[in-house]
């Protein structure tokens, strides 16, 4: 039987698998159509909620980032869940997930040398590496509320008792 950490380790393997498999692709598809998000971005300008059109607009002029970031993003929590569940400590998973997460990023800019249409990029890279951080800084919130959602928990117990 599979336990935990095995599952996140195939996880892990299985979504390096996918960002190699989009690298190795001369001209790899976009998640979302430029023109469906030029259009959000100006309805909600329009309708007075330029705040929320913000992220529509860095996508509008950085594409390749936006999507480096998101795809790093679930990369780096994926890393993340799979260490911390061989390791009890946040710094340490955190840490190891930032680390191995940026080498990772790193021989996959190398690998599109070597690709058709592709190059690597310092700033591609940067995306990655933002992506990793921001996941590990969403994962040090997630366990915080978990870890405070506990304490409440226990309080109303022995409150009860």
């Amino acid at each position: 039987m599979l336990k935990r950490h095995h599952v996140y380790l195939i996880a892990v393997f299985l979504y390096a698998t996918f960002i190699f498999y989009l690298s190795s692709i001369p001209n790899p598809p976009s998640p979302v159509s430029y023109g469906l998000m030029r259009q959000i971005y100006h309805f909600l300008s329009r309708v007075g909620l330029g705040f929320l059109a913000y992220p529509f607009y860095l996508y509008i002029l950085f594409p390749d980032k936006f999507i480096h970031f998101f795809l790093y993003l679930g990369f780096g929590t994926i890393l993340n869940l799979a260490i911390k569940s061989y390791r009890s400590g946040f710094l340490a998973s955190a840490s190891l997930s930032l680390f191995l997460g940026s080498v990772y990023a790193a021989s996959d800019e190398i690998h599109q040398i070597f690709t058709p249409f592709r190059s690597a990029s310092l700033s591609d890279f940067f995306a990655d590496f933002l992506g990793i951080l921001f996941a590990q800084v969403l994962m040090l919130t997630a366990y915080r509320i978990s870890d405070l959602i506990k304490i409440k928990r226990k309080k109303v117990g022995i409150e009860k008792s």
